[in-house]
């Protein structure tokens, strides 16, 4: 391995045993980050360790776990962004999912749109790597079996909610490894040499920084913003006389009128999205709807 520190950002469901992962690979026994076996999360903000696995020094970025509602709303995105966009020396992505509970769906989702969000248009995927965890030494026969299984079902899942960004190809190139994290705090076990094969394949990327420069997270739904606006059409006259005679005491009666005007009022909506770098992206201005009348403008 590399002498050089490397970086990692730990993304995964509650309960996945993300935090213990990241505990291992800066040589820590549950000490640095909070390790639970409980159902909510137990990170509530994205924080950095660093340490050193093997002969690797290392900085393992926590992240609060897919699930927990309270802690995933925009300041908390805000945070994250920027922690990720200040640390120079973050080269990849790792995913945590329970090889006993394969199920991907709509958190996954979310945090693979998220990285897409925060790198739009560029190679992002190439820094993702999934880690299976609670893969015990003495289930190996049947984690093997597994292996095909689990890969073949996650780029299934890449399948149905990226295709339009991933190709069935480089879904397929997305590393994956089987790990216990405890096991791996042991030298000479599996778990030990996947993690070993997984800080090898970190230290062959660039650093995001580098490959990957920006960083623009949505903050939310897009906000639905409305304005109306004239539209001036054509005018008509109407005049009239005072009185049927043609002459008053006073000379010629005058005459009356008024002047109309057709005026439309439009009424318009566009989107705004915000971003935790503090830009703003807008939709066209899309009529939705428009009332006329006539005004008078003028009359005698």
């Amino acid at each position: 391995m590399a002498n050089s520190r490397i970086g990692l950002v730990a993304f995964g469901e509650v309960g996945t045993g993300k935090s213990t992962l990241c505990n291992t690979l800066i040589g820590s026994n549950g000490k640095a980050f909070v390790e639970s076996e409980r159902t909510e999360s137990q990170t509530l903000e994205t924080i950095g360790k660093e340490g050193r696995y093997g002969n690797q020094d290392t900085l393992l970025i926590d992240t609060p776990g897919l699930g927990d509602a309270e802690r995933n709303d925009a300041a908390h995105l805000v945070q994250m962004a920027r922690y990720i966009k200040e640390n120079q020396l973050i080269r990849g992505f790792i995913m945590t999912i329970n090889v006993h509970c394969p199920r991907l769906g709509d958190r996954e989702r979310r945090l693979f749109e998220l990285i897409s969000s925060m790198y739009p248009g560029s190679p992002w995927f190439k820094h993702i790597a999934v880690v299976w965890t609670r893969c015990y030494t003495v289930m190996y026969n049947q984690i093997e079996q597994w292996k095909s299984e689990r890969k073949e079902g996650f780029v299934r899942f890449i399948e149905k909610y990226f295709n339009k960004e991933i190709t069935k190809e480089q879904a397929n190139s997305i590393p994956h490894y089987f790990i216990d994290s405890i096991e791996a705090r042991n030298n000479n076990t599996s778990s030990y040499i996947e993690l070993c094969h997984l800080l090898a394949w970190v230290g062959q990327l660039k650093t995001i920084k580098e490959e990957l420069p920006e960083i623009k997270v949505k903050l939310g739904e897009p906000k639905i913003e409305k304005r109306n606006r004239l539209e001036y059409g054509a005018t008509r006259t109407e005049t009239w006389k005072s009185g049927s005679r043609r002459y008053g005491l006073f000379g010629p009666r005058k005459g009356h009128g008024r002047t109309y005007q057709t005026q439309t009022t439009i009424y318009e909506e566009r989107t705004c999205q915000e971003y935790t770098d503090g830009s703003k992206e807008y939709s066209d201005w899309k009529k939705v709807n428009s009332v006329s009348n006539e005004v008078v403008i003028n009359s005698w």
